[in-house]
């Protein structure tokens, strides 16, 4: 199933789910110690999501409370 054919619940699973594991990794890897986790784990979080918030809906406009504005919606 691509992502065109997922229901938006299904496509905020998966994404929900990368960007945990991804957190998940930096936190058992040791990647970040605790006070760098936040900004840190926002960061790459959001890169992470906004990749695959465009794979899965590219037509969709996104705004991003760790990103700015870029004014396209």
């Amino acid at each position: 199933m691509s992502h065109l054919d997922q229901t938006d619940a299904q496509v905020a699973r998966s994404v929900a789910l990368a960007a945990a594991a991804l957190l998940r990794d930096l936190c058992v890897t040791g990647a970040c110690a605790d006070a760098d986790l936040g900004p840190r784990g926002d960061a790459e979080a959001n890169v992470l999501i906004l990749d695959l918030l465009r794979q899965a809906r590219p037509d969709d406009f996104i705004l991003s409370e760790e990103s700015a504005d870029d004014g396209l919606r």
